[in-house]
């Protein structure tokens, strides 16, 4: 069924998605020098990429023929990724978004992976609000 090859394919890829994300996030650290934590961002990784991939594997096994779970994969993909970033386009944020993108964002596994890798990065920063006073992350 579709459900068995999705559990045994993701259960099978893991480790190695889990190698790749761990040698991307070392290279990462060592030279870009952010300070989050190297168990911490290769988490967050190792995370969205399993999460990416077992959406592409339902996808897939959704899907009567290959031809037809490219056409609709990569594009929900590219979509799932533009609505995962954080405030991409520098919209007013007193106007609340449409119900759609609201419901698109919370199933994007790129936008929980930017809030963890932003949460772990700035704790305990502190920032200067423009009009003088001071605030901590994300406005709090």
């Amino acid at each position: 069924s579709s459900m068995e090859y999705l559990l045994s394919k993701s259960l099978a890829e893991i480790p190695l998605d889990s190698v790749f994300a761990a040698i991307f996030t070392s290279v990462l650290k060592a030279t870009s020098g952010i300070r989050i934590g190297w168990k911490e961002l290769t988490g967050t990784f190792a995370l969205m990429t399993v999460s990416g991939a077992s959406l592409g594997f339902a996808i897939g096994s959704l899907s009567p023929t290959a031809e037809i779970a490219m056409s609709a994969g990569v594009p929900l993909m590219v979509l799932l990724m533009s609505v995962g970033v954080i405030n991409p386009s520098g919209v007013d944020p007193s106007e609340p978004p449409p119900a759609i993108v609201d419901t698109l964002k919370a199933l994007s596994p790129v936008a929980y992976a930017i809030k963890a890798v932003c949460i772990a990065e700035y704790r305990g920063a502190e920032f200067q609000d423009p009009s003088g006073g001071k605030r901590g992350i994300f406005g709090r």
